[in-house]
């Protein structure tokens, strides 16, 4: 084929622009990169408002020209069950992983849950993600799942139906809503487990079916706790629930550096904001619970050492369950707070 562009000399300069402009390289723009988010929580649960509503915002507002969210919210894709399998398997590409419904599979991790193992959620985030880069990281990878954002809720309190309880002996007889190990802590102090899913404690309460159920003050009015609650006791952090964003490990290795440390950047920002939203949240349903007249009993300093004292075999139990790699973690943890 004859190059026209030999004729420039004698055709012109507007021929010779259109040459150059036909000749000159053509430059595709990236297309970005899809990431399907999946999540159980309906849009007006505190957990979506405070973690990922902003995430998926901060992310729009700092990467949406190389990465788009398709976020599939409200359990229309998987259920909070699903979850972990779901994202394993590809139906979503990043799922929110509660650890406490699968204390077997995600052993080493339910750490999370045992007793006074944390001071504060703040500075337990920071140990968890920590612990993350070892030996519990390894634990979620060999489930196919990629931790990507640590998210420790506020204290956990019990709820009750009745205003029964007095003190730690008053625990004795108490028939509880509560799941794996911080259900182990709650029959440590003498009360009996009863599992059931969160969403069938409020109606067993108010039938009498179970005295009451564990969680944190924040999700309470969510779960229809604050009509049928007449005592909250604080057990002053004996546990916390553990959450994870994880990816799927085959879609993680898949993507470039540029993504992986876009997700990493927003989801420490998110991380950094989380507890103090959670905390405002847990604030304002006490002030809703004292204005109905709800008794709040919180342990003294002695019944907290004393908790502290009948809860410790509960940690020696996880040890023994998770065997050489619990034994890791729990090495792990202490050298970070030492």
């Amino acid at each position: 084929m004859k190059n026209t562009c030999s004729k420039v000399a004698t055709m012109g300069a507007m021929v010779f622009t259109a040459c150059a402009a036909a000749l000159a390289p053509v430059i595709v723009q990236a297309q970005p990169v899809t990431i399907r988010v999946a999540d159980f929580l309906p849009p007006a649960n505190v957990f979506y408002t405070c973690s990922m509503e902003r995430w998926v915002g901060k992310m729009d507002k700092e990467a949406k020209d190389k990465i788009k969210i398709n976020y599939m919210g409200g359990g229309k894709v998987l259920s909070g069950s699903e979850m972990l399998d779901g994202v394993r398997k590809g139906v979503a590409d990043i799922g929110v992983i509660v650890v406490d419904y699968w204390p077997d599979r995600l052993n080493l991790a339910s750490f999370s849950s045992l007793p006074y193992v944390f001071s504060d959620p703040t500075k337990g985030a920071e140990i968890l993600h920590k612990l993350m880069q070892g030996t519990m990281g390894e634990n979620f990878r060999k489930e196919g799942i990629e931790p990507v954002m640590v998210l420790l809720t506020t204290p956990r309190q019990i709820s009750l139906a009745k205003n029964k309880v007095r003190g730690l002996d008053d625990f004795k007889g108490l028939k509880l809503r509560a799941n794996g190990w911080e259900g182990k802590t709650i029959e440590a102090l003498g009360a009996s487990i009863v599992t059931m899913s969160t969403v069938e404690g409020a109606t067993s309460q108010k039938t009498g079916i179970i005295d009451g159920a564990t969680q944190t003050y924040f999700a309470m009015p969510g779960w229809g706790l604050m009509d049928i609650t007449e005592q909250v006791v604080e057990l002053r952090g004996y546990t916390h629930t553990l959450v994870i964003v994880g990816a799927s490990t085959q879609k993680w290795n898949s993507w470039s550096k540029e993504v992986k440390d876009t997700l990493a950047k927003v989801s420490r920002d998110v991380e950094a904001d989380w507890v103090a939203c959670q905390s405002d949240k847990d604030k304002e349903v006490v002030d809703q619970f004292k204005k109905k007249g709800v008794t709040i009993y919180r342990i003294t300093d002695a019944e907290l050492q004393k908790a502290k004292q009948i809860t410790k075999p509960v940690i020696d139990n996880w040890l023994t369950a998770t065997g050489a790699n619990g034994k890791k973690v729990y090495d792990e943890y202490l050298a970070i707070t030492k």
